[in-house]
């Protein structure tokens, strides 16, 4: 099998589909400047252009292939460019806004008996579950951490009163909400390290 090359072409960038180019995208931006820029941040050492001009050069890519720029992974990059052209001058990149609060000791407890004390139940009320809860719970998802950035989960929500039997003879218990966790491979053309090639 032939190995994934890691830079394209303009052409070849421009080529892709949204879903392979998105995640090349934040693959490039993760090794190309996040890592580097925040080693610059750590070390007070001035960071070269290199970079940024790289990831500025996919950001304009970006652009042109209409992808909306209120994308949080397009958000992200913007801000790394950011911080980088900082840590190329003489000036300091602060960062006191990211700093995490200080946990509580209330916090601490709530941790801790929502690690300790979950329980797994296989019995299901028909009790509705809101969108609002079903969002939390996405959104909670998406924060969780992926590999090289490349976001490859993706969510599918079964409501059982628009898919009615769906999954009745499955081994999967019942209930009014399925929440189904899915890979989507095509992010992996865009790390050839992760092992997955198409």
């Amino acid at each position: 099998m032939e190995p994934v090359r890691m830079d394209l072409t303009r052409e070849e960038y421009l080529a892709l589909d949204p879903v392979e180019f998105r995640a090349r995208f934040r693959e490039r931006v993760h090794h190309t400047l996040e890592i580097q820029t925040y080693a610059a941040i750590d070390s007070g050492k001035r960071l070269g252009e290199a970079q940024t001009n790289k990831v500025k050069g996919l950001m304009q890519i970006w652009e042109e292939k209409g992808i909306p720029k209120d994308a949080p992974d397009y958000q992200w990059a913007s801000e790394l460019v950011c911080f980088a052209e900082i840590c190329q001058g003489e000036k300091k990149v602060d960062l006191t806004r990211f700093t995490p609060r200080k946990l509580s000791q209330g916090d601490i407890q709530a941790f801790d008996a929502i690690l300790y004390e979950r329980r797994s139940v296989r019995h299901w009320t028909d009790q509705e579950v809101s969108d609002e809860v079903i969002d939390k719970l996405m959104n909670a998802g998406l924060w969780a951490a992926h590999s090289c950035n490349l976001q490859s989960i993706r969510y599918l929500v079964v409501r059982e009163r628009n898919e009615p039997g769906l999954f009745r003879g499955a081994d999967i218990p019942g209930g009014p909400v399925h929440v189904v966790l899915l890979q989507d491979q095509r992010v992996y053309k865009a790390n050839a390290n992760s092992g997955i090639h198409q």
